[in-house]
This record gives structure tokens, C-alpha cells and sequence, in this order.
């Protein structure tokens, strides 16, 4: 059972907001030139709406850290303490139909549930917010987890947690993110946050070691070897479907200039993501 919702929060509990958008072809090549592809798709692989009907936050609307000011849509978790440090912590997205290059989409977002955890090194307050981006014929449903950990400024974050990787998955690729990578990444989904391209940020005020490989990029990663799986399935005459549902979790997180292997199991249902040191950073399951 869910911890009850702060009272102070409750208020935005069933907050909602809206924003259109255009499948623009130009934003799909410059996503496909960002992953290293040879040419951009007519349909929207999975997990490709992040880069469409994103939030336009004007620049005196930023906060400090390069988010959205609390307090608008989102709520003003600082009310509770010093939840400094933001993280998109899991996902769970579901795939109905197609959504095609060119055509007009709309996102619906709510925010469904706020609560406030203690976990093993201090308080979390958890964000569930729910986004329907709905096009012609078809639509992507996401929930996405926010967390806020308390941060006071005096706690540092560790390079590495020895996570032990699920056994019996296959290394599927070697992937070595720098500066450049996240920078196209953070343009593409409009996403400003400092952690993910100013290191004197991430070191002097967050205590990270190094600049942070976006969560939604790795879970982009996994989510593109469960299609080419799809694809390899669909050649091989063992037809699977589309995936219809990909869900993601994040233990512990990435850096910049490191290794990172992109693993999956042989049955094309679980995948997990492994840091420098082997251990374990992300795990997915997928749906078809």
C-alpha cells in the first residue's frame, strides 16, 4: 500500500496540462543522426516521443538547478524539506497503434500520485505522473516516476554501487556516451537540467562525481534493442508483434565517458544496462 499523500502536496494531486506538437521529420533525422542511424523512420520507434510535446518553459521560469520552477504544474516538493536532487527514477510506457512522421499529436500529463519514503540513505518524495500523447492512429500512455531525494549539500554520490547484474544475459553493445551525445539528447527533449552537461554543477552543488548520462537516453537505448529484436524475429519468420509495453527502472546512475554495456535476455523480454564496473544501472522489461 502507498504511503498517503502529503498534505501539504495534495492539492496537486489530478493537476493536469496539455501540449501540442507536430511529428516533425527534421527533429526524427536529427534523432536518428543523434543514435548513430542511418536514416529516420516514418513511424515512431519506441520511446521516440520523448523528443515531442515537451514542456516550453521560459527562461526566467528556470530554476537553479535548470528544471521548471516547483509550484507550477509539478508540486513544490521543497515545502517539505530539501528535496534538491531530481531523478526520473522508472517508466512504464504502453503502445497503441502507430504514430507516423508529420501528423499532429497532443499530450494529455496528470499527476496521479505524490509520496514521501524514507529509504536507505534518507528521505524520497516519489512523483507518478501519467502522459497520453495521442495521434491519428495510435498513442503512447507513460508513466513516469519522478523522485526527490533531501539533499542538505553535504552528501556526495558514489561512482559505482556493486549491483550484481541478472546472470544469462548477452552483452548487445558496447556504449560509450560523451559530452556531445547528451548535449543532442538534451536538445531534442528540450531538458535543461544542469546534471546532464555542467560539471562544475554536478560536482561543487549536486556531489556527483561527473556529469549524468540522461535516464530516459539509456532506457532509449534498451527500448531500441527490443525492436531490432523484434525486427530480427520478424525475419526470421517468428513473428512477435510490436511491443506493446516497455517498463524501466533505474538503481543507480550513469556517467559520462564511461563504458556502459547494453545486455538482453535470449527470450527478447529483459533487458539491463551496466555501468563501468559491470554492476548493474537499469533493468527493462518488455511486453509484445
Amino acid at each position: 500500500m502507498s504511503p498517503p499523500t502529503p498534505a501539504a502536496l495534495k492539492d496537486w494531486l489530478g493537476k493536469t496540462e496539455e501540449q501540442t506538437d507536430r511529428l516533425d521529420p527534421v527533429r526524427l533525422e536529427q534523432a536518428a543522426a543523434m543514435l548513430g542511424l542511418a536514416q529516420s523512420p516514418d513511424v515512431l520507434p519506441p520511446l521516440w516521443h520523448l523528443f515531442f510535446c515537451n514542456e516550453v518553459t521560459a527562461a526566467d521560469d528556470l530554476a537553479a538547478d535548470g528544471h521548471a520552477r516547483l509550484g507550477g504544474f509539478m508540486p513544490p516538493v521543497g515545502e517539505l524539506g530539501a528535496f534538491n536532487r531530481r531523478m526520473w527514477a522508472a517508466g512504464d510506457v504502453h503502445f497503441d497503434g502507430e504514430l507516423r512522421a508529420g501528423e499532429a499529436i497532443k499530450r494529455t500529463s496528470n499527476i496521479r500520485d505524490i509520496r514521501l519514503k524514507e529509504g536507505r540513505s534518507g528521505a524520497l518524495v516519489f512523483v507518478d505522473l501519467e502522459r497520453l500523447i495521442e495521434g491519428q492512429a495510435g498513442q503512447v500512455r507513460e508513466i513516469r516516476t519522478i523522485v526527490y531525494r533531501h539533499f542538505d549539500g553535504q552528501q556526495t554520490a558514489p561512482e559505482d554501487q556493486p549491483l550484481s547484474p541478472e546472470p544469462g544475459l548477452t552483452a548487445l553493445e558496447h556504449w560509450h556516451p560523451d559530452e556531445r551525445a547528451l548535449f543532442r539528447f538534451s536538445a531534442l527533449t528540450w531538458n535543461t537540467h544542469r546534471i546532464h552537461y555542467d560539471r562544475r554543477f554536478c560536482q561543487q552543488v549536486e556531489g556527483y562525481p561527473d556529469i549524468l548520462v540522461h535516464g530516459p537516453l539509456t532506457a532509449l537505448k534498451l527500448a531500441g534493442l527490443a525492436a531490432a529484436d523484434q525486427e530480427a524475429d520478424r525475419q526470421s519468420d517468428r513473428a512477435t508483434g510490436p511491443l506493446k509495453r516497455f517498463s524501466f527502472r533505474g538503481l543507480q546512475p550513469l556517467f559520462v565517458n564511461r563504458p556502459i554495456q547494453l545486455c538482453g535476455a535470449a527470450d527478447g523480454r529483459r533487458y539491463q544496462a551496466l555501468n563501468h564496473a559491470g554492476h548493474l544501472a537499469m533493468t527493462a522489461q518488455v511486453e509484445r
